[in-house]
């Protein structure tokens, strides 16, 4: 929408509701993100979760972050991503990031004070042992889905909300592989996170970024199971791109052994250059080498300081100080990338509605 026209819709906006939204000196608009948020009502977006209402079998994005590596920046991608939604008026996405490490990065970052007695690996040993039947009746979605909200927490970003872990969760993976051999069946075993943390909470969000541990693992083929997005983040550095490459053939076999039957496929499986230098020769040219070879979205992630700094005070990016030269290209990146990432996980939803 063009300056032109918007003015005028602002205007008739403003005097229907009776109301002059706040400007700065030179009389350019300073909306906080309340008042964006009436704009666009006004002006008659609908949010996702409104053209939700008229497409319930609709299936939300679930996107998982992971490689086989560790320090690839996983971590601080799906946070970065998962709080830009907050930035996201147009489609106000309510968004889960659901912590799958048990080290916990997220809630350290998120919600450095949050404690509680329960946890999802809690919630999914308690329930492994039931059938997938049991596991979707009605009351049971309920009683996981209020479970679960129990432990949800809000963060630092309006709309999204934080599904955190804790070291307790460290047994899951190896309760999990202890089922699959004691003979409980494979989809039983690798369909519990869909069902059981996915599927009761399913409409209460329309946008989850699951953080994984680095590890391949029964968790892993679990995450798979559950998610319909998967990016893959690699730095171009030889041992990480080394790395990368081999994840293509792990991911191959999961996925042609470890899946359950009614799993659907990934509606898109796509690269994230990430943590990348522009100075390092050796570097451009492996991430050009990797761009032109696999599917990568087109946004690459630099290496800046403006990360360092927001870890070091516990705080996603787009919440700290932007004056900075740093700050301002990393926040331009994250948009970037959250835009493609979106075009990934409404396109479908966008394409009903047309």
């Amino acid at each position: 929408m063009t300056q032109a026209v918007f003015k005028p819709r602002l205007e008739a906006i403003e005097k229907r509701l009776g109301y002059k939204f706040p400007r700065k000196g030179n009389n350019a608009l300073n909306l906080s993100r309340d008042d964006a948020i009436i704009i666009v009502e006004q002006l008659g977006k609908k949010s996702i979760k409104e053209y939700r209402e008229d497409y319930p079998e609709w299936e939300p994005a679930v996107f998982a972050v992971h490689d086989a590596k560790g320090g690839i920046g996983k971590s601080t991608l799906a946070a970065t991503l998962s709080t830009e939604s907050s930035f996201d008026i147009k489609n106000r996405p309510s968004t889960l990031l659901l912590d799958l490490d048990p080290q916990g990065s997220q809630r350290h970052q998120f919600a450095p004070e949050y404690k509680s007695d329960k946890t999802v690996g809690q919630l999914i040993i308690a329930n492994i042992d039931l059938t997938r039947e049991e596991r979707l009746k009605p009351e049971k979605q309920t009683e996981f889905r209020e479970y679960l909200l129990g432990i949800i927490t809000d963060t630092h970003a309006e709309g999204v909300s934080l599904l955190p872990s804790f070291a307790l969760d460290k047994t899951l993976n190896v309760y999990l592989g202890a089922k699959l051999g004691s003979g409980v069946p494979k989809d039983q075993v690798v369909s519990c996170i869909k069902d059981i943390v996915i599927s009761p909470l399913k409409h209460d969000y329309d946008l989850f970024f699951i953080d994984c541990n680095p590890s391949v693992d029964v968790t892993l083929y679990c995450v798979y199971n559950a998610c319909n997005h998967l990016i893959i983040p690699v730095t171009a550095r030889t041992q990480d791109t080394n790395a990368y490459c081999e994840y293509f053939e792990v991911a191959n076999i999961i996925l042609n052994s470890m899946v359950t039957a009614d799993f659907k496929g990934f509606k898109s499986v796509k690269t994230v250059i990430n943590k990348n230098v522009k100075l390092n020769k050796e570097i451009y040219k492996r991430s050009l080498a990797i761009a032109s070879a696999t599917d990568c979205y087109s946004t690459v992630i630099y290496e800046s300081k403006a990360y360092e700094d927001a870890a070091a005070n516990n705080l996603p990016l787009q919440l700290m100080d932007h004056t900075s030269r740093n700050s301002k290209a990393a926040l331009t990146e994250a948009k970037s990338l959250y835009f493609e990432v979106m075009l990934k996980a409404f396109s479908d939803l966008w394409s009903e509605v047309e």
